[in-house]
């Protein structure tokens, strides 16, 4: 049996390799279509678009072959880690009840339903990123066709043209294209693959145990922010005979796209003995999972709608990161002096509307009390340098700094005025301070990491807890750069018991 947090974040391990994929895909097409060049003949545009499109297609083969070896390996870890965590699991529970159990790993042919999972999963995978190859081809060939057009009519100048090409490609560039038309972005599409794949296959070793030892009834999993057709049957008891009384297989859409083990689906079940295991969900506590809900400004959200607004401002900071390194490599590729500059105009507005998305994603996250999941806005491909020029171009938009809310990890959380108005701004009260352990001005993102890196509720000090609940405290942390760090005091406030904390302030304490 695996929990439903475990198959949350059981796929997060893969991030790495697909943000790197993504962002290298769209970044080559962003440098070759500002390869493309000034073009008036169709004739030459056709030919050179044709070079390009073979040789695109070839290099995204090649950064799929790069990271197929580590993929693969990663993929079959996640596999057995989860088929040891089943057995486990399940094997205490037949041993509560007095029954023989078995070692996965000892099993034979629990080892032949993993490596069956595993190559399915696998194979699906590779076929997802195959596909990826061909429509980011296609991206490339449209978006060029399109510029070509758009000049050739006086719709747009050439300038114009490359700059809407380069976002398209941004938006389309690394989309899985599936036979029924539906396209989704490949870490969307591989995350559900593997999370499909490994939940299945646990899912069948379940029920392979179960019927080893006889157990004919099994209780399913329950969770908050269940989807409405699933939360119907959750946490309820399962007969895999049919027996009447109780749910069937059928009756939670076992082995279908939509019910239980279908697609995204993290519910698991385990055995249940009559007279000897107990409920884990009384009626009670089922109908308080279905029932949840977040207040938001005021406002009750039922939970399940308040993750699905998580994922959709999570996107909207994944997408701002693909566009920024999409329109970075474009800017450092092309020659034309009047390009590049309306590129680094591009750029930062195309900053300033990542900061944006981020403040609207932490906002919602602070108010709701949701915890951030940093893997799925992380752009692995979107490293410090791109980074660092952001948050310089879009201070030359706002002068005003940038402001908002910077969600840092699951741990804590900082605003973002926290670090430019006050920690890194020339004049405030303690900025002097972390001048003078290295830190400037544009130093947003090191002195970030930094706070992030350093704090630990664990090591909390001068704890106190007001009557409304809210609790504050201080951590001791080094801050600096490299011979010149020092000791520093930093606050922090949990708003309520459960909220993540945000830092109230930070100052030198040697």
């Amino acid at each position: 049996m695996l929990t439903p947090d475990y198959l949350l974040h059981c796929t997060d391990s893969l991030t790495e390799l697909l943000d790197a994929y993504d962002n290298a895909v769209v970044a080559d097409i962003a440098r070759r279509i500002v390869k493309t060049g000034t073009i008036t003949e169709t004739a030459k545009h056709q030919i050179k678009q044709a070079q390009q499109m073979g040789l695109l297609y070839e290099d995204i083969i090649q950064e799929i072959a790069k990271r197929t070896n580590a993929r693969d390996n990663m993929i079959k870890s996640l596999f057995e880690d989860a088929g040891v965590e089943t057995v486990q699991t399940d094997n205490r529970l037949y041993t509560a009840a007095g029954l023989q159990t078995t070692d996965l790993r000892a099993s034979p042919a629990k080892l032949q339903m993993l490596q069956a999972g595993y190559e399915s999963t696998l194979s699906t995978m590779h076929n997802l990123t195959l596909t990826t190859a061909n429509t980011a081809q296609q991206a490339y060939i449209s978006a060029c066709d399109l510029a070509m057009l758009q000049v050739q009519s006086g719709a747009m100048s050439y300038q114009q043209a490359i700059r809407a090409a380069i976002q398209s490609a941004a938006s389309d560039g690394t989309r899985v294209l599936y036979p029924s038309g539906r396209t989704d972005r490949i870490e969307v599409a591989v995350r559900r693959a593997v999370l499909t794949g490994v939940a299945k296959t646990c899912r069948t070793i379940g029920e392979y145990n179960a019927a080893s030892c006889g157990c004919d009834l099994m209780e399913l999993s329950a969770h908050a922010g269940s989807r409405p057709s699933h939360a119907e049957w959750q946490g309820q008891l399962v007969s895999l005979s049919g027996k009447k009384g109780y749910l069937s297989k059928d009756d939670i859409g076992y082995g279908s796209g939509d019910g239980f083990g279908g697609y995204n689906c993290r519910h698991d079940w385990y055995p249940f003995f009559p007279g000897i295991s107990q409920r884990n969900y009384s009626p009670e506590k089922l109908e308080q999972l279905e029932n949840m809900t977040i207040n938001y400004n005021g406002q009750e959200i039922p939970y399940y709608d308040a993750t699905q607004e998580q994922r959709r401002l999570e996107r909207a900071v994944r997408d701002c990161k693909l566009r920024l390194s999409a329109t970075d490599a474009a800017r450092q590729e092309t020659k034309d002096p009047k390009l590049r500059a309306q590129l680094d105009e591009d750029f930062a507005k195309q900053s300033k509307a990542l900061r944006e998305a981020r403040d609207k994603l932490a906002d919602f996250q602070t108010g709701t009390g949701l915890l951030p999941d940093t893997s799925r806005t992380q752009v692995y491909g979107f490293g410090r340098s791109i980074a660092q020029k952001a948050v310089a171009a879009q201070k030359r938009v706002d002068k005003s700094g940038g402001g908002g809310i910077i969600t840092s990890n699951k741990q804590c959380v900082i605003h973002g005025n926290k670090i430019n108005k006050f920690f890194l701004s020339p004049g405030a009260k303690h900025a002097q301070e972390f001048f003078d352990v290295g830190y400037s001005p544009d130093d947003f993102d090191a002195l970030n990491h930094d706070l992030v890196d350093g704090f630990d509720y664990n090591q909390a000090m001068d704890k106190r807890v007001f009557d409304n609940g809210v609790e504050k405290f201080s951590v001791f942390m080094f801050l600096g750069k490299g011979e010149q760090k020092k000791r520093f005091r930093t606050v922090w406030q949990k708003d309520t018991p459960n909220s993540v904390p945000r830092i109230i302030t930070a100052h030198r304490e040697d």
